[in-house]
């Protein structure tokens, strides 16, 4: 759905964005549970989230060489509630047991503040197109060789995406907004542009378990 978005809407900066491939690969946990899940019948199925980066994107010039990233975070949560999203932002409650002091941990705006320019999902995104399309994306192939080396990087401009899906709340009014986004919020600090993006599925649940459904009995 992130990919979708992207590429058909438009987003901060007015860019042209491109999805080639999603970054569903590489996934040491998975890859050992699909291994044990051919080979034992009695397995319970599972979903597995991904880790790092939930999605990436590139825009390209002439040449195809990558001179921006899309790098997002999508999160889905059954009721898209303001203390839902709020704990989804800004991270669960913890205690401290030596104070009793109550303090925030976590959360996407923490994880996307950290994060590194050029995130690990640029090297998963590369070796994935280097085994379906090398010819075709040569220039994207060599262009992350270059934004990923360690001595003397050439940099990547970069946008952060932020994509919040799910049901709406009992009584959200049409087109009432849960994140600010005429403004970039305080808890914001990355120097990258940012783009957010709430989606409203109705009867969400129903749509994924079809979804999933499909998958197993490919």
């Amino acid at each position: 759905m992130a990919g979708l978005v992207t590429e058909n809407y438009e987003f901060v900066g007015g860019h042209e964005w491109s999805v080639p491939i999603f970054l569903f690969r590489y996934h040491a946990d998975v890859e050992k549970y699909l291994f044990d899940l051919a080979r034992d019948a009695e397995r319970e199925r599972a979903v597995f989230g991904r880790l790092g980066s939930d999605f990436i994107g590139l825009k390209l010039d002439d040449r195809g060489a990558v001179v921006r990233l899309i790098v997002g975070e999508a999160k889905w949560r059954g009721e898209l509630s303001d203390a839902e999203v709020e704990t989804l932002m800004l991270g669960k409650w913890k205690t401290n047991k030596r104070n009793g002091q109550r303090t925030r941990r976590g959360g996407i705006w923490a994880e996307i503040n950290r994060d590194i320019d050029v995130p690990h999902g640029v090297r998963q995104l590369q070796r994935l197109l280097r085994e379906r399309d090398r010819d075709g994306h040569a220039a994207a192939i060599v262009s992350m060789d270059k934004a990923l080396v360690l001595r003397n990087p050439v940099p990547i401009a970069r946008t952060n995406l932020i994509m919040i899906v799910g049901n709406g709340k009992a009584k959200r009014g049409e087109g009432e907004a849960l994140l600010t986004w005429e403004t970039i919020p305080e808890e914001y600090t990355s120097p990258h542009d940012l783009q957010v993006v709430e989606v409203i599925l109705k009867d969400g649940e129903d749509l994924i378990d079809e979804i999933y459904d499909l998958l197993w009995k490919v």
